[in-house]
C-alpha cells in the first residue's frame, strides 16, 4: 500500500509546521546550548532567582532584549551582585534590581522571557561589567531550586539529572 504523494509530503512537513507555529526554527533548536545544571553551575559566576519587571530592546543585537530583573534569592555570586552599580549592600529592605543582557539569544535554547516571569537565572559578567545570560532560563519550582542549590554547594542528590526548563512559544 503506497501513500499518495500529498499525504507523504504532509507527514514530512507537519513537524516543521508545528515547530514554526510555536515560534521555533529548526536551525535555532539545532544550534542552541543546553547543559545539565551541574555543568551550567560551573560556567556561571552568578545564579539567582528573580522576577522580570521590564523588557527593553537591545540596540546592539536586534533579536535580543535586556531585562530588568528583581533579585529574590542569590544562590551564587552575592559579591558580584553587590558590586553592581545601584545595589544597596546596607539596606536589606531595598529591592535589588539588575539588568540582564541576552534575553532571546538564539544560541541559548530557552532564553525568552516575559514580564513577571519568575525564573532561575544563570549569568556571567560580560566585557562591560553587565550581567549576561549564559544558560537556559529555568522554571522556578521547589525541585529545581533544590537541585540548583545542591549543585552550587557541591552536594549530590538523586534529583540532579532532571531540571524542568521553561519553554515559551
Amino acid at each position: 500500500m503506497t501513500l499518495p504523494r500529498a499525504s507523504l509530503l504532509l507527514m514530512l512537513a507537519l513537524p516543521l509546521l508545528v515547530s514554526a507555529r510555536h515560534g521555533r526554527s529548526i536551525g535555532r533548536l539545532a544550534n542552541c546550548i543546553h547543559k545539565p545544571i551541574e555543568l551550567a553551575e560551573e560556567d556561571a559566576n552568578v545564579i539567582f532567582t528573580g522576577t522580570v519587571r521590564g523588557l527593553y530592546p537591545d540596540w546592539k543585537y536586534p533579536d535580543m532584549q535586556k531585562a530588568q530583573v528583581e533579585v529574590k534569592r542569590i544562590i551564587k555570586g552575592k559579591n558580584v551582585i553587590n558590586q553592581l552599580p545601584g545595589i544597596s549592600r546596607f539596606n536589606p529592605w531595598v529591592r535589588k534590581m539588575v539588568m540582564v543582557d541576552g534575553i532571546g539569544d538564539p544560541h541559548i535554547c530557552n532564553s525568552k522571557a516575559r514580564k513577571y516571569d519568575t525564573r532561575i537565572f544563570m549569568l556571567n559578567k560580560n566585557g562591560n561589567g553587565e550581567l549576561k545570560l549564559n544558560q537556559s532560563l529555568v522554571r522556578l519550582t521547589l525541585h529545581n531550586l533544590e537541585v540548583a542549590d545542591a549543585a552550587v554547594k557541591g552536594r549530590r542528590t538523586f534529583m540532579m539529572a532532571s531540571l524542568h526548563y521553561v519553554s515559551i512559544g
